[in-house]
């Protein structure tokens, strides 16, 4: 071989060396820095330093990724399933009726004030009016005595329970109460909180129940209604008592 021949030899042979040396280099490297954390942390400056070092080797020596590190994509199906299924979501938000609609609350406060105002004034038809059957057993009327009172009555009546079903207590029993009292009954109603979907709703409130002007007993009320072709209707009624044994109890 002449000395050009073994020289371009040689030249192959030291490419082979640099390339396998650069490989090398391009190793440690990335050990190094892997191990040296940055500001801008470990895994980050490991990943910029091993890509620049990798540009300078062919492409056919440069390191293949790992399954791990290929990029996930989404499949097409789902992102148009996801795409479509958003849409139409924002679509039947757009159309669907506001809860508790100014409608809807005006009417419900309506049927509060025509409670409080034909208890008031003893009238009997426009008390019955606002509940959904004239029946006692069809409408549900229930109270709960606080701790206090009923530790009271249970001196008196031992086996007494909070929550007692007692049919002579039921919303006719309270308008005939006040229609044959001699002297005015009335609720008073306050912090009215309302929820409903259009259909349904659920009501609750503080009630304060007086008798001659004299504050007789109090507590939390909540009605169920439902929107009939008449109206807004009430279904059920459930409150708390609380009177002046609760009262001298908390002094």
């Amino acid at each position: 071989m002449d000395l050009a021949g073994r020289r371009a030899a040689r030249g192959d042979g030291g490419a082979e060396v640099r390339r396998r040396r650069s490989g090398v280099q391009t190793q440690a490297a990335l050990t190094l820095f892997t191990a040296r954390p940055c500001r801008f942390g470990v895994e980050p400056c490991a990943r910029a330093i091993g890509a620049a070092y990798n540009r300078r080797l062919p492409r056919a020596c440069r390191p293949r990724p790992t399954p791990t590190q290929e990029p996930y994509r989404v499949p097409k199906l789902r992102v148009i399933t996801l795409a479509l299924s958003l849409s139409l979501a924002l679509c039947q938000t757009a159309v669907a009726k506001p809860h508790g609609s100014a409608e809807d609350q005006a009417a419900i406060r309506q049927v509060l004030e025509r409670f409080m105002s034909s208890l008031k004034h003893k009238d009997k038809a426009a008390y019955m009016s606002l509940f959904f059957s004239d029946k006692p057993e069809d409408i549900t009327w229930q109270f709960v005595s606080e701790d206090t009172r009923l530790e009271h009555i249970r001196k008196t009546k031992p086996d007494a329970i909070k929550a007692r079903q007692i049919p002579g207590n039921n919303f006719v029993a309270l308008i005939d109460g006040a229609v044959a009292a001699p002297h005015q009954q009335e609720e008073r109603f306050s912090n009215v909180r309302i929820d409903t979907d259009g259909e349904i709703a659920s009501v609750s409130f503080d009630y304060v129940f007086l008798s001659k002007g004299e504050k007789q007993n109090w507590g939390k009320e909540m009605w169920q209604l439902v929107r009939t072709e008449q109206g807004w209707k009430i279904i059920s009624v459930v409150y708390t008592i609380r009177d002046r044994w609760t009262a001298e109890a908390a002094r």
